[in-house]
């Protein structure tokens, strides 16, 4: 809370919109606490956008999905190794 009242009054010291970038739990819980707050507060100006890393995790995993059963499974674990698959 500390910290969206903090990026609030940073952001309208600079008549700018805050704009955060959170992964998937925090941007869930920082959701959470943007609806508990009354309609007037300055939080509810923040734009939540979610990282570009659950993105990328989501792609791959459909990748994953859609390969499954192709042998690129076998080909990453020549390579790489199976604990970075």
């Amino acid at each position: 809370m500390s910290t969206f009242d903090y990026l609030c009054k940073l952001a309208s010291r600079h008549n700018m919109l805050a704009i955060i970038t959170f992964d998937e739990t925090l941007f869930w819980k920082v959701s959470e606490i943007m609806n508990a707050v009354t309609d007037d507060s300055p939080i509810r100006n923040v734009v939540l956008l979610l990282g570009s890393f659950h993105t990328f995790m989501n792609l791959f995993a459909a990748i994953g999905c859609l390969m499954d059963g192709s042998g690129l499974m076998e080909i990453l674990d020549m390579e790489y190794g199976k604990n970075v698959i």
